[in-house]
């Protein structure tokens, strides 16, 4: 049982890294952004196998999040199927960089 929606959010995203359904996250973001939240970053294989990427990042630091104060803590990361590169990466920027 989960003792509030944020650990419930970590299971999820866990989970969805743990089954290879979220990109990896260096396609989408650049290397400085990955450095500032290195510490919160989660991280998968495509087969539990290769060698691990970066698939989401909990933002519990966040300045946009804090500012509008929408959640305590939330994930960015893109699902394997999405398909508008553009779109991801131009929210990340806005996101990640606020």
């Amino acid at each position: 049982k989960y003792t509030d929606d944020s650990e419930l959010n970590n299971f999820i995203y866990t989970d969805y890294a743990e089954e290879g359904a979220l990109m990896d996250l260096r396609t989408y973001v650049s290397d400085d952004v990955l450095e500032k939240y290195k510490d919160h970053l989660i991280y998968s294989t495509d087969d539990g196998e290769s060698e691990s990427y970066p698939c989401a990042i909990e933002l519990t630091d966040n300045q946009w999040i804090q500012k509008y104060g929408i959640y305590d803590s939330c994930y960015f990361g893109v699902f394997s199927r999405s398909e508008q590169k553009d779109y991801y990466t131009k929210f990340a920027d806005f996101l990640l960089n606020y």
